[in-house]
């Protein structure tokens, strides 16, 4: 039984070796050294087994021999030493004390070691054969005397607690302050350890360390533990199992401020916290803020999910930090101190796919508003086909100034009424909690960016669809900014108290009509924005709205002279006149007298101010006036935005007729 053991380990060391095919850890040329030098030594103490005449060693068979015993593992190579010691005792030999003959004198105890492929060897050549000293193999027959047949040895301690650890009870201690510290001072997150776990994240706050919450854990329980614990200890059970949804949270420059001043409440609550008091609850503000933020959050994920089955089409937009030209790996460190020239990035990002569009606008093409927002979109979704257009959603953030604004909440008024789209869903995520597409796709910009040298736009061009697969570039110039601000102002009314809505819904069903709600489980509710002088159907068939296009701002004189004196020395000589060209009329003593802050455009040329005579009402506009003034002398805010959008006049102009009017009321009256 001994013998088949030993072939079976014998053949499956010969397959392990022939399906791997390689040698990790013996190359070829070392196995013949070894070969070389295992004959050269003769280790042999009894003379017989290097006889030249019947010797089986040779450097074949030793390379074949030593390659197939390194296929097997450390526990398995000491399996079959085993299993030939077993082999080689002597069925009577029960002890390794020597027992005694008739004339009571010690018997001589000799081992029959046999290896194959080589046969019967001696002592000393069967521990060089498998490289052990005399120490191992003699405790390796006190193991096999032990259990008197093969088995695998262990290690003394294994599975015994050491002595230097916390007994049971005291690392329960030290878990459960981990885990009411974080109640008290974490914040709790919508995340779980893994998709099926239910055990939500804690974060702590990032101004923690492992030191400091294991010199406040010494002080908290240092009347319940008698043995001490070092920091590494503290640490291994920070992060063993009952405390790993505890985390401390990583140090961040766009914190939501909403959090930051709830949880600064909240700290100074637990701070007031007794010990063996009941813990207080966190903040209800807290916790629907971060309900609010994971459910928007979720309503995102899932809108990703049915654009990848292609079921709608989804698209995130956002503007990046400015990239500033010249732009050099290494660079000077005056650069800190000047005034580069910006380029605009924006991002639209296709949800679908993971692809994103990147628009590049040098600063002195277009400003950065809802105006040059619109146009970009507008650019991204006439280069889309019409069946990608007819379901959208967009999601974006919380910026008035960019995008939410009735500029845009028209334009996508106009999008459906026009017949581009079917259905226009636009959500605006949480403020603080705005992290989505863009970002990651911005972040891989940058870190190529950084990287590079850059002087124009068109490298830089290049610099972003180098930076990912999924990046791709446009270069636009101000023919492609549109005003569609003062475009659509005659046909549709502005919607007040946008910024306190979240989601926005456009259906050509419902032309002239957005649907609104502040959260995502709130009810929808419809506000008409269309003006009474406006003819949806003539509209649609006659469409003519065609907006002016925007001015290009150009760059302030002052930052015109600063780049030619101070950066354009930096530049190469091919890029000098396009990055930092000279200004018009500047000579070498040209010194700028006017405040920075009311510094005129160059590119714009000097007109000269002159006072607009005012358009006189028509007869219509003041029988409108006159009828509303008889029915409320005083209207309120409300009732003067929609007479203002109607006559297409200022809300100051309306609030001037009414103030005249009631004067010459009183006057004629008294």
């Amino acid at each position: 039984m001994i013998q088949q053991a030993t072939e079976y380990l014998q053949s499956k060391v010969s397959e392990d070796g022939l399906k791997s095919g390689n040698f990790p850890l013996f190359l070829e040329s070392q196995l013949n050294t070894w070969a070389r030098d295992f004959l050269q030594k003769k280790s042999c103490q009894c003379g017989l087994c290097f006889d030249s005449k019947s010797s089986p060693f040779s450097i074949a068979t030793l390379r074949h021999f030593k390659r197939e015993l390194n296929f097997l593992s450390v526990k398995e190579r000491e399996m079959y030493i085993l299993t030939l010691l077993q082999e080689a005792r002597q069925p009577s030999l029960l002890q390794l004390v020597r027992p005694r003959g008739k004339d009571n004198k010690r018997v001589r105890l000799t081992l029959n070691y046999h290896v194959y492929p080589f046969g019967r060897v001696c002592r000393s050549v069967f521990r060089c054969l498998f490289d052990i000293s005399d120490t191992k193999l003699r405790n390796l027959l006190r193991h096999l005397q032990r259990y008197n047949f093969p088995h695998s040895r262990c290690h003394g301690n294994t599975e015994h607690i050491p002595k230097h650890t916390l007994p049971v009870k005291e690392r329960t201690y030290v878990e459960d302050w981990i885990k009411d510290f974080a109640n008290r001072i974490g914040e709790p997150n919508w995340r779980t350890i893994t998709a099926d776990s239910d055990l939500h994240l804690i974060f702590l706050p990032a101004c923690y360390t492992i030191s400091m919450l294991y010199n406040l854990c010494l002080k908290g329980i240092r009347h319940h533990i008698e043995h001490s614990f070092s920091k590494s200890l503290f640490y291994s059970i920070f992060r063993s199992e009952p405390c790993k949804h505890i985390r401390i949270n990583s140090p961040r420059s766009d914190m939501c401020d909403t959090c930051d001043l709830l949880k600064s409440t909240l700290i100074s609550i637990a701070h007031k916290h007794k010990e063996g008091e009941e813990v207080p609850l966190p903040p209800t503000e807290l916790i629907d803020h971060l309900s609010l933020a994971h459910a928007a959050r979720e309503d995102y994920r899932a809108d990703q999910k049915k654009a990848h089955k292609k079921e709608i089409s989804h698209f995130s937009f956002d503007y990046s930090q400015n990239l500033a030209l010249p732009q050099k790996a290494d660079q000077p460190g005056s650069f800190y101190f000047f005034s580069l020239r910006n380029i605009y990035l924006f991002g639209i990002t296709d949800e679908s796919c993971n692809h994103q569009m990147n628009y590049l606008i040098d600063e002195s093409q277009c400003a950065k508003g809802s105006n040059e927002v619109i146009s970009m979109i507008s650019h991204f979704l006439s280069s889309l086909p019409k069946e990608k257009r007819a379901h959208i959603i967009f999601n974006a953030d919380n910026c008035v100034g960019q995008n939410k604004n009735n500029t845009m909440i028209k334009f996508f008024l106009w999008q459906c009424l026009i017949g581009n789209s079917k259905t226009i869903e636009v959500k605006f995520m949480i403020k603080g909690h705005t992290h989505f597409g863009p970002d990651s796709h911005f972040g891989y910009i940058k870190k190529r960016y950084r990287r590079s040298d850059v002087f124009s736009v068109e490298d830089l061009k290049t610099i972003i669809q180098a930076s990912s697969t999924t990046n791709k570039a446009t270069i636009l110039d101000h023919a492609n900014f549109f005003d569609f601000k003062a475009g659509l102002k005659p046909y549709f009314k502005d919607l007040q108290g946008i910024t306190n809505y979240h989601y926005f819904l456009f259906k050509d069903s419902l032309p002239g009509i957005v649907s609104v709600k502040k959260h995502l489980n709130d009810p929808w509710t419809e506000h008409h924005l269309t003006k009474k002088t406006v003819n949806i159907s003539d509209l649609r068939t006659n469409n003519s709205f065609k907006p002016s296009l925007l001015v290009a701002p150009g760059i302030a004189l002052e930052k015109q002279i600063d780049l030619y004196k101070k950066v354009r020395k930096y530049v190469p000589d091919e890029f000098k006149d396009v990055l930092c060209p000279k200004p018009p009329d500047y000579t070498a003593d040209c010194t700028c007298t006017r405040s920075p802050n009311k510094s005129k455009k160059a590119d714009t040329p000097a007109v000269p101010t002159s006072k607009s005579k005012r358009r006189k009402a028509s007869k219509g506009e003041l029988k409108l006036l006159n009828e509303l003034y008889s029915k409320t002398p005083y209207p309120n805010r409300h009732v003067l935005i929609d007479i203002a959008d109607e006559m297409n006049w200022t809300i100051d102009r309306v609030k001037i007729w009414f103030n005249n009017r009631r004067y010459k009321s009183k006057t004629i009256g008294g």
